[in-house]
C-alpha cells in the first residue's frame, strides 16, 4: 500500500532494480537518503489529504441522508395531521371503550365480568362478595389459615 499506482503493479524485479540503480547514478549516494525521506513524506501528506478528503465526503453524504429522511418524517407527519383533520374530531376515551367488545365478552369466555359496586349508605360497610368474586355465598366462616389439612 506503499504506493496505489496502477503501473506499480506490473513492475517485477528487474524493473525495479533498473530504477534504483538509474536514481543512485543520477542523485548520488549522499543525496539518495534525503529524496527517499522526502518522497515519503510527499506521499504522507497525499495520504492524509485524500483520507481527509473521502471523510468530508463521506460524511456530506450522510448529511444529505439523514436530511432527506428527516423532509420525509415531516411530510409523512404533515400528511398524518391532515388526514386526521379531515376525519374530524378524535373519539373520547369514553366513547371508545363502549365500543370496543371486552375480552370477557368473547364466546368462550369463563370469567364473568363483575358487577360494578354499589354504594353503600352506610359508611364503613361494603358489600359481600358474589360467587364471581372469588367467595360463595354459604361461605360466611372467616378464614383462619388453615387450609383445611
Amino acid at each position: 500500500m506503499l504506493l496505489q499506482l496502477g503501473f506499480i503493479n506490473n513492475l517485477g524485479f528487474n524493473e525495479i532494480a533498473l530504477i534504483l540503480v538509474l536514481a543512485l547514478l543520477l542523485f548520488g549516494p549522499r543525496r539518495l537518503p534525503d529524496l527517499g525521506r522526502t518522497l515519503g513524506r510527499t506521499m504522507a501528506q497525499w495520504r492524509r489529504g485524500y483520507n481527509d478528503l473521502r471523510r468530508s465526503f463521506e460524511l456530506e453524504v450522510e448529511e444529505a441522508d439523514r436530511a432527506e429522511l428527516r423532509r420525509e418524517r415531516q411530510r409523512q407527519q404533515a400528511l398524518a395531521q391532515k388526514a386526521a383533520v379531515e376525519e374530524g374530531p378524535p373519539t373520547t376515551a369514553g366513547t371508545a371503550a363502549s365500543d370496543a367488545p371486552a375480552a370477557s365478552d368473547a364466546p368462550g369466555s369463563e370469567a364473568p365480568r363483575p358487577a360494578p359496586q354499589a354504594v353503600v349508605a352506610s359508611a364503613g360497610r361494603r358489600p359481600e362478595p358474589t360467587a364471581a368474586e372469588g367467595k360463595t355465598a354459604g361461605d360466611t366462616a372467616p378464614d383462619d389459615g388453615n387450609d383445611g389439612g
